[in-house]
């Protein structure tokens, strides 16, 4: 009940506990979001574009999973 005073709609998202369930992750995933952030943090700054971000990300991001699975 001391969780459920604020805010307001707080049973909302204590009622939504029912449904949630966790999601499958890669063993790498810490890697796998630090090469994806990396690149994705230098399209939004226009150090390279989408493209060459996109590009350098996927090779990065299929090695990763790569070594991964061997």
């Amino acid at each position: 009940p001391q969780f459920e005073k604020f805010p307001k709609n707080s049973t909302i998202f204590y009622e939504c506990l029912r449904d949630a369930k966790p999601v499958p992750s890669p063993a790498n995933y810490t890697e796998m979001e630090d090469i994806f952030m990396r690149h994705m943090q230098q399209i939004m700054s226009n150090a390279v574009t989408p493209e060459q971000g996109l590009e350098q990300a996927h090779k990065e991001l299929a090695a990763a999973m790569a070594r991964v699975a061997a």
